[in-house]
């Protein structure tokens, strides 16, 4: 199963590599400079458009991550590892737990201080 953001970017990686180029882009100038053939190709155009994807992603991504951290008073470590710490539900079900405490008590989320899911 994989998620929205591995559909469209391939993957956090990716995303990664593309945000750290996202001030490489092509310039958009239609025309000659210094005796050089200057335009942008589609390929270029492309590539560019991609780039500014995966910056918006991330920008998302990091205010869906201060918004969870102010909720539940924890830090969530780095922006570029949120979807990982959301996949086992935990910090899920502390954000359920602030909106609906009656519903989703903190004694019943299982593993509440994330000992299983450390690496060894």
């Amino acid at each position: 199963e994989t998620d929205g953001s591995t559909q469209l970017f391939g993957g956090v990686s990716n995303v990664r590599a593309k945000a750290q180029n996202i001030h490489d882009t092509p310039r958009f100038y239609d025309g000659e400079e210094n005796g050089v053939d200057d335009r942008v190709t589609a390929d270029n155009m492309d590539e560019a458009r991609q780039q500014n994807m995966a910056y918006e992603y991330l920008c998302h991504l990091e205010e869906a991550k201060n918004w969870i951290e102010a909720c539940i008073t924890e830090d969530l470590g780095p922006t570029m590892d949120i979807e990982e710490a959301l996949r086992n539900g935990v910090i899920l079900a502390k954000l359920g737990n602030y909106f609906a405490p009656d519903v989703v008590p903190e004694r019943r989320i299982y593993d509440s201080d994330l000992e299983r899911f450390k690496l060894r």
